[in-house]
């Protein structure tokens, strides 16, 4: 099933007010740079901080000007569709999926186990991942 999250759908980011003269981007992250953020954090345990220079390294024209940036982007992108005791989306009275917001520091919670929500890109976008050169062999 494709439409595992919101991630899977263009969504606008919001400016941020910064201080003037701070160097800063309103660009929206594409697709391929939500799912690196997700890759090196959930699959490969790479800290928010040292995420930085490699994400700079893979998308050098893109400005990031802290680890808050890769966070903030993340979190967001933790919206999975509610799904019914077989599995299958749930769906509004307008036949909109019904999404849920998936709180990562509550997958450790027996409540959290329970609903045994994929976080790491390899379980949630397996066709995606297997198509970027930087996710490792291993994992594709």
């Amino acid at each position: 099933d494709e439409y595992n999250s919101r991630a899977d759908f263009d969504i606008p980011e919001q400016p941020h007010k910064r201080s003037k003269g701070m160097a800063h981007s309103n660009k929206a992250y594409t697709r391929e740079q939500v799912d690196f953020i997700r890759y090196f954090k959930e699959d490969c345990h790479v800290s928010f901080g040292n995420l930085g220079p490699m994400f700079m390294k893979k998308f050098p024209d893109t400005l990031r000007d802290s680890d808050q940036c890769f966070s903030s982007r993340y979190y967001r992108a933790n919206i999975v569709p509610r799904r019914d005791q077989d599995g299958r989306p749930v769906f509004d009275d307008k036949g909109k999926v019904t999404w849920d917001m998936v709180k990562v520091r509550s997958r450790s919670t027996p409540e959290g186990k329970e609903l045994s929500i994929p976080y790491t890109l390899v379980d949630m976008y397996p066709w995606r991942a297997v198509k970027y050169d930087w996710v490792s062999e291993e994992h594709k």
